[in-house]
């Protein structure tokens, strides 16, 4: 899985699969509603994805990013700690740098807007 990044008030990572969203699939991590700021439609995507996905990185990130800047900001914790229990996993940046699951949830923990995925 290709993941890259937009910012979107603060830096926004997105999980995307190439192929699938060239084919407009439409972005199961909730990017798009992210990106327009609907941040409730976001979020009930990502629970949706949650229940199909409950470890995936991207998930996890995006849901954490909902919840912090919808004022939740101990549930976005728990999140970006979720992925923190899991592997890392290889990210590339929008600009095509590569980041960490990890060093993403850990930088997110330290900004007060966090961090999303899709």
């Amino acid at each position: 899985m290709i993941k890259k990044a937009l910012g979107v008030s603060a830096i926004v990572l997105v999980a995307l699969s190439g192929a699938a969203h060239a084919a407009g699939e439409p972005n199961r991590y909730a990017f798009d509603e992210i990106a327009a700021k609907n941040l409730k439609a976001a979020e009930m995507r990502l629970d949706a994805q949650r229940a199909k996905e409950p470890t995936e990185p991207s998930v996890l990130l995006n849901l954490a990013y909902v919840y912090s800047r919808t004022g939740r900001a101990a549930e976005a914790r728990t999140l970006y700690n979720e992925v923190l229990a899991q592997p890392d996993v290889l990210m590339a940046l929008g600009d095509g740098r590569p980041a960490s699951s990890h060093d993403i949830a850990l930088k997110a923990m330290d900004r007060p807007n966090g961090y999303a995925a899709r």
